[in-house]
Formats: structure tokens, C-alpha cells, sequence
């Protein structure tokens, strides 16, 4: 569940549109005035439309916990001209629907995040990408700061393709196994189940 929250009128005409985004694209989510609005630590994702500020402040000691579970937190101000993803940007996805959002609003996305402004792919965002298991948090912090600065050896299954900027931020070799490895680092793909009834 993704909870869109706001303080004032303007913030709750912005939460209908992206609320009508989310819902176009299929993403449970649900509006709430500030004063009815509840972390229950279960939340996919909060997009506060409201200063910054207040959300530090009062909010996100209560979301954060572990970089590697965290929900996104994205921050968009009631006239829908700028939106910053806060916290879980890769893992969590804050990158992807602070974009997601913002081409639809026609709004400016600040994204902040080291690999994403230098045009690199950090090893979280490989894991999204390729819908792999996602690596400790240790090997997070350390690929991702290798890859700032040199390509970091990528080995894929021979039938896979590289896809958008991996090829800019990591040597490409292939082999005849169905896990990836980075940097000696090993990464399942996730299992996917489908269900017919």
C-alpha cells in the first residue's frame, strides 16, 4: 500500500492526480488527510505532499529502519512542480515512481543519489532491474562505491541481454549458470509464481 498524504486543499487536489497515476498503474493507494493519516509499518511506499521539513521532522524516525527494507519516501510540494525521493530510492523504488509521477505531472524530480547522478547502476538498482534477490547490505555500500569509480565485472546468464546503462557501469562477460555475479558477489533470481484459476 502506498499512502499519499496531505495538509491543505491544494495538497489534496495533487494527492487525486497522483492517486489517478497510481491507479492507472495498478499500485494500492490510498489519500489521507494528515490529521487521519497512520504509519503502520506495513506501507509499500508515502508520498507526503507538504514542506520537506515537516516530514523529517515528524515522520521519517518513524518509517526508517533498515536500508534494505525501508518503504519510499517521496516529498512533493502542493503545486506538483517538484518531487524528491528521501528514503528507499533504489531498493524501496523511490527513484522509479518519483519518476513515474513526476512525467505525468510534468514535474521536476530531484533525485540525489550517487549512481543515478553520475549515470551508473549501483548493485540494488541491478537488483530491481533484473529482478534478482537483493545483496547484504554491506555489498550494497561496497559496489556501489566501486562503481562511482571503475566497471565492475558483471557475469549474466548467456541469454540475457544488458539493459539501459548496466553496460556503462560494469564489465560484461556471460556464462552458462541462471545466477548473476558481481564482483564476486553471487545474486539469485527471485522466483516468480503464476497462478491459473
Amino acid at each position: 500500500m502506498i499512502k499519499i498524504a496531505h495538509i491543505t486543499k491544494n495538497g489534496e487536489l495533487l494527492a487525486n492526480k497522483i492517486k489517478g497515476i497510481l491507479d492507472y498503474y495498478c499500485y494500492e493507494n490510498n489519500i489521507y488527510h494528515i490529521k487521519n493519516f497512520e504509519i503502520e509499518k506495513n506501507e509499500e511506499g508515502f508520498i507526503f505532499i507538504m514542506a520537506t521539513g515537516i516530514v523529517l521532522r515528524k515522520y521519517i524516525d518513524k518509517i526508517k529502519d533498515d536500508k534494505t527494507k525501508d518503504p519510499f519516501v517521496i516529498v512533493c510540494d502542493e503545486k506538483g512542480d517538484i518531487l524528491i525521493p528521501l528514503l528507499s530510492n533504489h531498493i524501496g523504488r523511490g527513484n522509479y515512481f518519483a519518476k513515474l509521477i513526476g512525467r505525468h505531472l510534468g514535474a521536476e524530480v530531484a533525485i540525489t543519489t550517487a549512481t543515478d547522478v553520475n549515470g551508473k547502476v549501483g548493485i540494488d538498482e541491478l537488483s530491481n532491474i533484473y529482478f534478482l534477490e537483493m545483496p547484504k547490505k554491506k555489498d550494497i555500500l561496497k559496489i556501489n562505491k566501486k562503481v562511482l569509480s571503475e566497471r565492475v565485472n558483471l557475469i549474466l546468464p548467456k541469454n540475457w541481454k544488458v539493459i539501459g546503462k548496466v553496460g556503462d557501469s560494469y564489465k560484461i562477460d556471460y556464462h552458462d549458470e541462471d545466477y548473476v555475479v558481481v564482483d564476486n558477489i553471487i545474486l539469485k533470481p527471485k522466483k516468480v509464481v503464476v497462478g491459473v484459476g
